[in-house]
């Protein structure tokens, strides 16, 4: 046994000095000039929380501005899509519909129908004098009508339909009534100038007549009844002649078009961060959610105005009023405002980016555009009800509906500036509300407060359940049976803290687990990938989790770096629940995942020196240590290439860099130093073994034995998700470090087989004093001493092959391998 602790030692000792004296001279310069800078990094002073705040915050918005730059034709394509949709819909006004020739029409009042029909609204039986005057000209031609004007009525010519029918002497339905009556007349205030009319444009020469109307009402108010009018009026589909620029429904459509498609860039960016993993490795290495989404928030405006202000520009060379451009930029504004926490509550919902993008395009250009062209194409012949609740249902599906409607207001030259005005107040109030919601829905998702009331309500019911418990317990304590022999007191009855305890974390411990357990369901059944898992760790100490595919050695570790919720049961590092105190992890935690999380636009210095900005080192010494890092690595030859182009070896080799960046105290590998070249993983080993010996502590998985004995001082075997070996590796090779394995065959399942195999391994143990390490129907797995000669072995059991008791034979040297793969089948 001596002899043989004395080989691994020396294997030991061999991994890391052997290696090392086969590098250059050159080389060794330099992994010393690392070290010493890794060193100085744990000694760096702490930046103020305000200097982080400003370092980070510049990080952020220059990972956003590289990955525009990167893609120069898909940002420049998105760039200029509202200057192009906005461009066509101009063309397509002023080319759609060609312009009558004028000519001219006299009309008079005379000229109106027979028997004409008028309701006049009145707010408050109003005396406005040019309401008086429209009510005398009326008289001559026809009867009107005089309603009150109540302030819950809609200020439409559909509402004043719906009111007027149900005070009607005669019982009319909505067509008839658009029949009849031609003209509406609405005074709201009392004054002397302000009163609407509104023409259902069912007649011939509708609008003309309405407007001779009003106009002689307004004449003889204002010069007196002597004098009276008479215009020539010709209306035409364009208002002005072709070449002024005036802009219609094609223009604000295809505006809406545009805005629909406008967010969809910023939903596969937001989207695709959290899909890659990149978002939750930058908040480990130290980012602030608040940093994070002010960064995304800052620059996604940004970008939004220089994809707007082309489009806003030539709406201003295009003949619209300086008043409409101020609400048209006031609209634009208010929609990229409330629009962007919308995309963000998306990154919660969605695990593609093709998919959001995909539902995002779907919901704005169907609620968003179609249902508002539908609705303003229906709205005199469709029933005022039903368009209430589709345009209520769209309005709170998207904000792209409200932002139809606006457009369509603001990109008619028509339009008055009250009700321009009156629809954008309309449309802040109702954005607003969305808006508090929608960032209050990132949050709660974000700063995990839904995770910490989970947890406070699991916790007071299993508090509840406890005393229930613990009531029913005393009540048994105090039965009758038990009080008539007083001898047999409740010493007899089990106590409940007399069972199994679960380990208590202290700041002693790097890392403890608390009958934790990580449920997740697949094709709808519940899997256990952790079972009641109880574990410590000391500082400066290294752990290796091994064990079969699917054993839930990831598990373990993307629950330590909080990438994954916990189930049941609780984690702590350095005494810190993981439960209660949800940004634990990011301050004590580097993490390398299995799966490299990288911005694959970015380049290796690139993604050193955004790391290092995340981790607070001080802005003079980022690029000493970046340098060293880059040769460290073995990426020298690659430091300006994308990692894009980089293979999977070289990607590792980034992700493994990334998580040695900083001074955290718990370092979490996961299969990390697979697919490194040899000089690399030399390298990190040096660095890791360092790690240990000053102030960190590792958890990490791997399949190498020589990592194993380097850097672990213990073991930790899972299988389906339980622990099933716990110790050192010199605990296990002590054990079985010693001797061969020796297994035998049988040759079928049947009962005779089996006996036959039986025997044999029967008789092995008493010729050479062995043990059974692993018994099966098929096979027997044998440990044979050191002592016994290898010849001897052999002699043996080529006899009990000969004599048809076994199918076959194989002798295998113990190592760590074969120990662990032994454990697991003796446990399934």
């Amino acid at each position: 046994m001596k002899l043989r602790n004395k080989k691994f030692l020396t294997t030991t000792v061999r991994t890391f000095c052997c290696h090392g004296c086969s590098l250059s001279h050159k080389q060794l310069l330099k992994m010393n000039h690392f070290q010493e800078t890794f060193l100085r990094m744990t000694n760096y002073p702490d930046m103020t929380k305000v200097e982080l705040f400003i370092q980070q915050m510049k990080a952020v918005l220059v990972l956003k501005y590289s990955f525009v730059m990167r893609n120069p034709r898909s940002s420049i394509s998105f760039l200029l899509l509202p200057l192009t949709l906005v461009f066509f819909g101009m063309i397509l006004d002023l080319h759609s519909t060609p312009v009558k020739d004028a000519r001219t029409m006299n009309i008079t009042p005379g000229t109106l129908p027979p028997n004409l029909l008028v309701p006049v609204f009145v707010y408050l039986y109003s005396r406005n004098p040019i309401k008086q005057k429209f009510v005398e000209i009326i008289k001559n031609y026809g009867v009107p009508f005089q309603f009150d004007f109540t302030e819950g009525l809609d200020d439409s010519l559909q509402s004043f339909a719906k009111y007027t029918l149900i005070e009607w002497p005669v019982k009319w339905s909505f067509e008839d009534f658009k029949r009849h009556v031609h003209f509406s007349l609405v005074s709201t205030e009392d004054d002397d100038l302000t009163i609407k009319l509104y023409y259902s444009r069912s007649t011939f020469h509708g609008d003309a007549i309405g407007m001779q109307l009003l106009m002689s009402a307004w004449v003889k108010q204002m010069l007196g009844e002597d004098f009276s009018i008479q215009s020539a009026v010709q209306l035409h589909p364009n208002h002005q002649p072709v070449g002024y620029g005036y802009l219609n429904s094609g223009t604000a459509y295809l505006m809406a078009v545009a805005m629909a498609m406008v967010p969809l860039p910023f939903a596969y960016n937001i989207v695709s961060e959290k899909q890659s993993g990149v978002k939750k490795l930058q908040y480990i290495n130290g980012l602030s959610p608040l940093v994070y989404w002010l960064g995304h928030f800052i620059f996604d405006v940004a970008m939004y105005l220089l994809m707007m202000m082309p489009a806003l520009v030539v709406l201003l060379f295009s003949g619209i009023t300086n008043i409409h451009l101020i609400m048209l930029f006031k609209a634009v504004m208010a929609f990229g405002f409330f629009f962007f926490p919308h995309i963000y509550v998306l990154q919660f919902i969605f695990k593609r980016p093709a998919t959001a993008v995909y539902f995002l395009l779907m919901v704005n250009v169907f609620f968003g555009v179609l249902i508002g062209m539908v609705l303003d194409c229906t709205m005199e012949l469709g029933n005022f009800d039903d368009h209430y609740l589709i345009s209520l249902i769209s309005e709170t599906a998207t904000p792209n509906y409200s932002l139809c409607v606006l457009l369509g207001l603001v990109l008619d030259n028509d339009s008055h500036k009250q009700d321009v005005e009156k629809y954008m107040n309309k449309y802040w109030t109702s954005n607003t509300r969305r808006l508090c919601i929608a960032w209050s829905i990132v949050a709660s998702l974000e700063f995990k407060i839904f995770r910490v009331l989970r947890y406070v309500i699991v916790l007071c019911f299993e508090k509840i359940a406890d005393d229930e418990e613990r009531n029913l317990q005393e009540e048994d304590d105090v039965s009758p049976e038990w009080s008539k022999n007083e001898s047999s007191s409740t010493s007899s009855v089990p106590k409940r803290s007399e069972g199994k305890k679960t380990p208590k974390a202290t700041d002693k411990h790097a890392v403890s687990l608390a009958k934790l357990r990580r449920n997740f369901y697949c094709n709808f059944r519940l899997v256990n990938a952790l079972r009641n898992t109880n574990l410590m760790l000391g500082v400066n100490n290294g752990l290796g989790l091994i064990g079969p595919a699917g054993s839930g050695k990831s598990v373990i570790l993307k629950v330590l770096a909080g990438e994954l919720e916990i189930s049941s049961g609780d984690a702590y590092v350095y005494g810190q629940s993981l439960k209660t105190d949800v940004f634990t992890e990011e301050s004590f935690t580097s993490y390398c995942p299995q799966k490299d999380a990288l911005c694959e636009f970015m380049t290796a210095k690139e993604m050193f020196s955004h790391t290092a900005k995340l981790r607070g080192l001080p802005q003079e010494h980022i690029t000493s240590f970046v340098e060293n890092l880059i040769d460290l690595m073995d990426l020298r030859l690659r430091e300006n290439d994308r990692i894009g182009q980089f293979s999977c070896d070289l990607k590792r080799a980034v992700s493994v860099g990334l998580a040695l960046i900083g001074h955290p105290k718990l370092f979490l590998l996961d299969n990390a130093t697979v697919g490194l070249s040899r000089e690399a993983r030399d390298n990190v080993l040096r660095v890791l073994r360092q790690i240990k010996t000053k102030n960190g502590t590792l958890v990490m998985s791997t399949t190498s034995n020589t990592e194993l004995e380097a850097l672990c001082n213990q073991l930790v075997v899972l299988l389906e998700g339980r622990i099933v070996h716990l110790g050192s590796p010199h605990q296990l090779m002590s054990k079985y470090g010693s001797g061969h394995f020796a297994t035998l065959f049988a040759k079928s399942h049947e009962a005779m087989e089996y006996f036959l195999l039986d025997s044999a391994a029967k008789f092995m143990l008493k010729t050479f004093k062995s043990k059974i390490f692993l018994k099966n129907k098929s096979f027997v797995v044998l440990h044979i001493p050191e002592h016994v000669p290898m010849f001897y072995l052999y002699e043996t059991l080529e006899k009990i092959r000969l004599r048809n008791n076994i199918t076959r034979y194989t002798v295998s040297e113990v190592t760590l391998d074969k120990i662990l793969i032994m454990l697991v089948k003796k446990e399934r």
